[in-house]
């Protein structure tokens, strides 16, 4: 399912300076030709891995071994993740929605998984945050607080 957005609708942030902080990271190593770049919260990227991280014979998986395994899976959940959020706007006939919940076992800590569309500030592009509410919350009050606006 797609839906078509308009950067310009969407509420906007500075991506580029998020992700050199390190308080989003890529969900996904490329972007597929028909979605939009897809970020995980800091906080929920440590989840993850602290969650998925293996035992091995040599000890424990590092940070880099667990996302090489990792990856894969999140970047279909998240194309899985967006295709309900279009899905939810076509029926609610809501093409100017940017904020979704749903319901996922996604993050240990939380039952419900949101995925915030954002457009950047620098650049006409659309892209995804992806959290646990309490998560999305924590990042947006952290860049209204550096920014003065979100």
């Amino acid at each position: 399912m797609t839906i078509a957005l308009d950067p310009a609708r969407l509420p906007k942030l500075d991506i580029l300076s998020l992700a050199r902080t390190g308080l989003i990271l890529r969900a996904e190593r490329e972007t597929p030709d028909t979605g939009i770049p897809s970020f995980l919260t800091r906080s929920g990227w440590v989840e993850l891995v602290t969650h998925h991280r293996r035992s091995t014979t040599d000890g424990i998986e590092t940070e880099e071994q667990t996302a090489n395994r990792l990856l894969p899976a999140l970047e279909r959940i998240c194309a899985r993740l967006l295709s309900e959020a279009a899905r939810g706007a076509k029926a609610q006939d809501r093409q100017d929605a940017s904020v979704f919940t749903v319901e996922t076992d996604l993050f240990p800590s939380s039952t419900q998984t949101r995925i915030v569309l954002v457009a950047d500030r620098t650049h006409p592009v659309a892209c995804a945050l992806i959290g646990t509410p309490e998560q999305i919350t924590q990042l947006l009050a952290s860049t209204d607080t550096k920014s003065g606006e979100a």
